[in-house]
């Protein structure tokens, strides 16, 4: 049997005082004969141990984010852009740290059997649900059943559908019996496939009317949103922080998609936090009260194509359009040197399995034209409409793609959207020609980054009904598969690599670069972590020492 405990215990909150008292005594003897006694040089005080600053609660910590949600009840978001604001109100059974190791949060403990065949769950006691409903193992078992039933449409079902049955063996003990070993199963428990939406108010309110009202059991409670201006929550007292977690009153998101309006709005003192752009970075490094965090980013930067839209059906057409991008040049001018580029989808992030030294089908424009008049487009064409995520603060991307698209004879015909309805129109209804975005947000493993977009069975596949030979995509999803059901992470990434070595050569989606972000915030937010899980930040433990 192998049992699983975290290896980090939550910070101490204080420290003991020590204060050093200095006594100075001076006696003189008695003599015959009366004589002065000679000065004694005064010894120097010693420094005063300096008092530690204790978390203090209270306060309002207010962060931008560029676009509204598309969901935030977990049953029904489709963008991995929504876990920035779920993460705070669902938490998760345990937090992946940046080094990739499991920290307990809803779940104390948990135990790992039968070669990873079985899960089982320690649910720490005396959490609720933001409706006062208990979150123990009856609760979360009823949310499994719900999100395994293929009825329910449940977006992260691929995720999950290794279980095969879940059991609530005490109040607070829940078992996962799983058909074959799965390496995802314990990063999901920390991710929007794992996060519980309370059975009482999912059954209570209607679909459509709960999209917008999530009822979770983490830190914070929603409490209101307005699109493009705010989204607020609250201190939710019963998460499993019992109480001493979280330190702040209140979270509030402002909605800004221009990154100049960021900047201003954040250097004006109207906002505590924010994540800044890379050409950003100077002026924020230059200001003595910011503080930067800077981290490798797990989302794939890349530029994706429609085969429904003709000549993108073509594969050499696909390697012309990779063979004409200078991912050098993208990375100098669009991340300000902040990121490397990419030439397959395994980003730095993933360093058990990155290969910088990895570049197929890099930069090379001859070789692009040649593929084109291969495949009869030696005139060029226009793929339209391309879109992406990001509105403004992407447009300078798009812009550099088209210039060097054009190099070559193709045309990009940018068309700006709103983000959400950009990536549904891509993505699900697959009505665009080009998308781009960057892939991965607060992604819990290499898995869930990669089966996201190429595991046939999920509805993000771009290449089903018959525009890949299904040769291919069974070589292809049995090494996605091989790689999740393996827990030895050098023969899982062996897997990986054949499954990133099929994308490419079939160029299933044109790799750009994986970058570096920094989170700016001022020097009196305290305790600021970032979290793979959940989207990068957690604010359980923050406070504001103001």
């Amino acid at each position: 049997m192998y049992h699983e405990h975290s290896r980090k215990a939550f910070v101490l909150a204080a420290a003991a005082l020590t204060l050093l008292l200095l006594v100075n005594a001076c006696g003189a003897a008695e003599a015959p004969t009366p004589t002065k006694a000679p000065a004694v040089a005064a010894s120097p005080t010693p420094a005063a141990t300096p008092t530690p600053v204790l978390p203090k609660k209270g306060g309002t910590l207010r962060y931008i984010h560029q676009s509204n949600p598309l969901a935030m009840d977990v049953l029904q978001t489709i963008s991995s852009a929504d876990t920035t604001y779920m993460a705070p109100i669902y938490d998760g059974f345990i937090m992946v740290e940046p080094d990739r190791s499991f920290s307990p949060a809803q779940a104390r403990s948990w135990d790992v059997l039968d070669g990873g065949k079985t899960i089982v769950l320690h649910i720490a006691p005396g959490i609720k649900f933001h409706d006062g409903t208990p979150f123990n193992a009856a609760a979360v078992k009823s949310d499994f059943d719900y999100k395994l039933n293929p009825d329910n449409q449940f977006e992260q079902r691929p995720q999950m559908t290794v279980i095969s049955s879940v059991e609530a063996i005490g109040e607070y003990d829940l078992k996962l019996n799983l058909k074959q070993t799965d390496a995802l199963v314990m990063p999901n428990m920390g991710a929007r496939a794992g996060w519980v939406f309370s059975p009482t108010a999912r059954d209570a309110v209607a679909k459509a009317d709960r999209k917008m009202k999530p009822v979770g059991a983490g830190s914070f409670k929603f409490v209101d949103i307005l699109i493009d201006s705010h989204l607020t929550m609250e201190r939710w007292p019963n998460g499993f922080g019992g109480g001493k977690y979280p330190y702040v009153d209140t979270l509030k998101y402002l909605f800004i998609a221009d990154p100049a309006v960021q900047l201003a709005t954040y250097r004006a003192g109207e906002v505590d936090a924010y994540q800044a752009y890379n050409d950003q970075l100077p002026t924020l490094r230059a200001d003595k009260t910011t503080v930067l965090v800077p981290r490798w980013r797990t989302e794939w930067g890349f530029l994706m194509v429609n085969p429904r839209f003709k000549p993108l059906d073509d594969v050499r057409v696909r390697k012309a359009m990779s063979l004409a991008i200078d991912r050098e040049a993208i990375v100098k001018a669009f991340l300000a040197g902040e990121g490397t580029a990419l030439y397959g989808v395994i980003g730095a992030a993933w360093s058990w399995c990155y290969d910088p030294t990895y570049k197929k089908y890099g930069f090379n424009p001859e070789e692009a034209k040649k593929l084109l008049t291969e495949a009869g487009y030696s005139q060029g064409f226009k793929v339209s409409p391309t879109t992406w995520f990001g509105k403004e603060s992407r447009l300078p991307l798009l812009n550099l793609l088209a210039d060097q698209m054009k190099q070559v004879g193709i045309t990009l015909d940018l068309v700006m959207m709103e983000s959400i309805q950009a990536s549904r129109q891509f993505s699900f209804d697959k009505t665009l020609a080009a998308y781009s975005s960057e892939w991965g947000t607060g992604a819990p493993d290499l898995h869930t980054h990669m089966g996201d977009l190429f595991d046939s069975t999920n509805p993000r596949y771009m290449f089903g009904q018959g525009y890949l030979d299904a040769a291919v995509v069974k070589q292809l999803d049995e090494a996605l598969a091989k790689g999740r059901g393996t827990l030895e992470p050098k023969d899982r990434c062996g897997y990986y690599r054949q499954a990133q070595e099929i994308i490419n050569d079939y160029m299933l989606g044109i790799s750009l670069f994986t970058g570096r972000v920094s989170m700016a915030h001022r020097d009196y937010v305290k305790n600021y972590q970032e979290f793979p899980s959940g989207g990068g930040s957690q604010w359980f433990k923050v406070w504001l020492d103001k």
